[in-house]
């Protein structure tokens, strides 16, 4: 791989990963669901500045998507899976994070 493609990977994935390990700490499924979004948008990122260089082989490109595409099927996941979870309990409102009423 290309040095140049490889530090643009390690720039990408390394945030990214640091996006996922930041959602397995935080506490609240509304947190969790921003978190997601935030590393989704990194990935999307990722494979937008990989899918326009055009300076790459073809076998590198097609590994760089490919790595893109692992992230962001992972973090589409997790946005789903958190944001509903979140919906459902209450933690998304409209106007806002608002504190939850004690019960």
């Amino acid at each position: 791989m290309i040095p140049q493609v490889s530090a643009a990977l390690q720039m990408f994935l390394i945030s990214i990963s640091i996006l996922m390990l930041a959602i397995a700490i935080a506490r609240t499924d509304a947190l969790k669901t921003l978190i997601s979004l935030l590393a989704l948008g990194t990935s999307l990122l990722c494979l937008v500045r990989v899918w326009t260089w055009k300076e790459v082989s073809f076998g590198d490109r097609s590994i760089a998507i490919a790595l893109a595409l692992i992230f962001i099927v992972a973090t589409a996941a997790t946005t789903f899976a958190y944001g509903r979870a979140a919906s459902r309990r209450g933690e998304l409102s409209p106007t806002g994070f608002e504190e939850q009423r004690a019960r």
